[in-house]
């Protein structure tokens, strides 16, 4: 496992996993794995100046029960969910930051362009690193009416309303909902 991260963490490891994939020896490590969005991934990072994100990479090739196969430590196989959830996910760059952290939002968008064969501009990484800083700008005390279950309802709902709005909607925009 150790060797295989250290791999994706290569500068471009894409040309080795290629030959891995055509050799047969990638989809004995990991079934189901492919490497068609390895490569683009990697251009995109490297376009924009983003560190290589082993996670990302690692999401990128899919494959089953890959975190068991590899004896992830906890936070790795929660960021690669992550990446991999957000990836595919509706949210905007913002919301993506704020929901799965800086680095896995990163790796999230980068994904998703590579997925979708997108140009990625430097204002969509710079939502996410805004994402990843911003605070949801409702508290339970500014719904004093509420309390309990409806409470947490409330402050859930007003929640997700703002991440769809990539974060946009301010405190009062949200409360007069």
């Amino acid at each position: 496992g150790s060797e295989m991260i250290k791999l994706l963490a290569a500068p471009d490891p894409a040309p080795a996993l290629a030959f891995m994939a055509q050799t047969g020896v990638l989809a004995r490590i990991f079934p189901g794995a492919d490497t068609t969005f390895l490569g683009p991934l990697v251009h995109l990072e490297q376009l924009v100046g983003v560190n290589p994100d082993p996670m990302a990479r690692l999401a990128a090739l899919g494959g089953d029960d890959v975190a068991n196969r590899l004896r992830l430590s906890r936070s790795d196989q929660k960021r690669g969910e992550s990446i991999r959830i957000q990836s595919a996910s509706t949210f905007g760059a913002k919301a993506i930051g704020h929901i799965a952290g800086e680095q896995a939002g990163l790796g999230a968008v980068l994904l998703r362009a590579a997925m979708t064969n997108t140009p990625l501009k430097a204002a969509v990484i710079a939502a996410v690193r805004d994402g990843a800083k911003a605070v949801f700008p409702i508290k339970a005390n500014d719904l004093p009416h509420l309390e309990g279950k409806k409470l947490g309802d409330a402050l859930s709902t007003l929640k997700k309303d703002w991440l769809a709005s990539d974060l946009v909607k301010t405190k009062n925009q949200l409360l007069e909902q």
